[in-house]
């Protein structure tokens, strides 16, 4: 395990021992990200597995995974726990917000409309 004082910052090797170890770096984060991809297609397969969860008036009811969490969050947003809700929501697309951005133009005044407003100020 090295040391902090045997590391060498990128900046101070040579460029070509700095340009080997960025595609190191390079090669271990799209590994990284090949992982990612992974978890996501097992949380995809793993949502389909067929479950039987117990309905609030007490009879079975057969769903996937993905169902059952649906319906638990469903049973805490009924119970008030605002994290649940909010999921419920966010799946529903009801939280989505549109921001209306309006752009100002700023007001030019050249010296003859300032000139006119000052007169007319000065009457007032």
């Amino acid at each position: 395990m090295a040391k902090e004082d045997n590391l060498i910052p990128l900046t101070e090797q040579p460029p070509d021992v700095a340009h080997e170890l960025r595609v190191k770096g390079g090669k271990a984060r799209g590994q990284q990200a090949r992982e990612r991809r992974t978890m996501r297609e097992w949380a995809i397969a793993l949502g389909d597995i067929p479950v039987t969860i117990k309905t609030p008036d007490g009879n079975a009811m057969d769903t996937t995974t993905l169902g059952a969490i649906v319906a638990a969050q469903m049973a805490q947003a009924t119970k008030g726990n605002t994290k649940a809700a909010k999921f419920i929501a966010d799946l529903l697309g009801e939280m989505v917000q549109q921001v209306a951005v309006k752009a100002y133009q700023p007001l030019v005044v050249t010296a003859e409309e300032m000139a006119s407003l000052d007169k007319w100020a000065k009457k007032k």
